[in-house]
């Protein structure tokens, strides 16, 4: 006997739809079904149990029909206590063919994983598993029928909802993980990932693609741990020569510190969101833009820049309720929407020289500010409600110069405490022209490659405020 059924992984059961041929009886012409019956006692779709051991699978069922149509009528027989031995073949993945009930070999089920296969390049994609798998140990490549396929994805929504998987093994040849594909996997405890620099650089299509955010449920009695070559985690050292980093740490809720590379060009959104117990980072003057990277990292305190970001896209501090201090270097030309959304616990921030936008919502909810300093001589363009919720007659410290156009334009014009802002007399102090020339943000922080903006510079003893175009 060979049929196709329709697996539920969560609750073990298979379905056989009312009207799959499984038999024919040629000497009446007459097709046979298996079918169930429904509350009233009327033939319906055939919904089995499904019980898998080490030797063998089994579907059972109490009652099932075996029956031809009559008319508008079904005949045939009763049997109890069904059982059918498919020695391990039900697969959970997609089915096609022409419904003769030969096997699909695109999509074939290999160790309890299952697969769908890309002949033309030789590579496969993870799409389920059996539903008594406890353990997912995805490989790097899987043989079927003699040919080798590198296993480089896993579908969407591949495991969703799946509460029998307590481990997951993810190989570094996997560059792509679609949407929601671990969503709601409530019993997963450990997380092992096999090379850190091939994790850092998997598409994960969204927060729930990431494995990572299951190990770590609301509860913190409940959270698990992630493994890299055996190593359980709750610091990184990403190492040098990785240029980008997605979603690779989104919901690493035990993580307490990062250390970033030199060669980081490009942190993705969500890169390090809901890491609630991250305090403080430091950021390479090698990275650019940054979208919402720190989304909702509730325990995050100190975000320091070593230069170079030019573009804050938007969101990237946006629920960092315990933010203090951030440090935003000269080159800065955009604060985008809700960048510092909810970060009540900041109480100055400086806008460096450079920036033009200030985007909607940028500092909504930013009640704890006590002073803004904007080193901009025209007013950066402020959207609509980018500083909903702020002081207004806290201190606005801009150049001496420029206070009347701040006063005239939107949104900075609700501010009614301007000040001008005030440079150190030091450039009085003879200079050694054989010395090496430093260069420091209005912050403090060095710059080795400062861009155009405004400066500190060092050079020997004579220290003066520079413009760099």
């Amino acid at each position: 006997m060979k049929f196709r059924s329709h697996i539920n992984a969560s609750a073990n059961t298979a379905t056989l739809p009312l009207g799959t041929v499984i038999d024919n009886r040629y000497s009446y012409n007459r097709p046979y079904y298996l079918g169930g019956f429904n509350p009233v006692g009327q033939v319906d779709d055939l919904e089995m149990k499904v019980i898998t051991s080490e030797a063998t699978s089994l579907l059972t069922a109490d009652k099932v029909g075996y029956v031809y149509a009559n008319n508008m009528q079904y005949s045939g027989y009763i049997f109890h206590d069904v059982k059918i031995d498919v020695n391990f073949n039900i697969f959970t993945g997609e089915v096609s063919g022409d419904g003769d009930g030969d096997e699909d070999t695109d999509t074939p089920t290999v160790d309890g994983i299952s697969y769908q296969l890309y002949r033309d390049n030789a590579t496969a994609t993870v799409t389920g598993c059996l539903a008594t798998l406890t353990t997912l140990d995805i490989p790097s490549e899987i043989n079927v029928s003699g040919n080798v396929y590198k296993v480089n994805a896993v579908k969407t929504q591949a495991f969703m909802n799946n509460k029998t998987i307590t481990s997951v093994s993810i190989p570094a040849s996997i560059a792509i993980v679609e949407t929601d594909a671990f969503r709601n996997m409530s019993n997963l405890k450990t997380l092992y990932i096999a090379d850190m620099a091939a994790w850092c650089a998997i598409e994960f299509a969204n927060g729930n693609a990431n494995p990572i955010y299951n190990v770590f449920p609301t509860s913190t009695s409940r959270w698990g741990k992630v493994y890299v070559k055996n190593t359980a985690l709750t610091t990184l050292d990403i190492p040098e020569g990785v240029k980008s980093i997605g979603r690779a740490f989104y919901g690493f809720k035990s993580l307490t510190s990062v250390k970033l590379p030199s060669t980081l060009e490009t942190i993705g959104d969500q890169a390090f969101a809901n890491c609630t117990s991250l305090a403080e980072i430091e950021i390479p003057a090698s990275v650019q833009s940054m979208g919402s990277v720190f989304f909702s990292c509730t325990g995050l305190k100190k975000v320091t820049f070593q230069g170079g970001v030019k573009e804050f896209t938007g969101m990237t501090f946006y629920g960092c309720k315990a933010l203090e201090s951030v440090n935003l270097s000269e080159g800065v030309e955009k604060i985008g929407k809700m960048v510092f959304s909810s970060c009540a616990a900041l109480t100055t921030i400086s806008i460096p020289s450079t920036v033009t936008m200030v985007d909607m919502m940028a500092f909504d909810g930013c009640s704890g500010l006590k002073e803004i300093k904007s080193y901009a001589t025209v007013p950066p363009t402020a959207a609509v409600m980018a500083f909903e919720g702020v002081d207004v007659t806290i201190p606005v410290y801009v150049p001496a110069n420029s206070v009347d156009a701040y006063k005239a334009a939107d949104e900075w014009k609700n501010f009614t405490n301007y000040q001008a802002l005030t440079v150190s007399a030091i450039d009085d102090i003879e200079a050694d022209n054989n010395a090496v020339v430093e260069y420091y943000t209005i912050q403090g922080v060095r710059v080795d490659n400062p861009s155009n903006g405004l400066y500190i510079k060092k050079q020997g003893n004579k220290v003066s405020k520079v413009v760099v175009k």
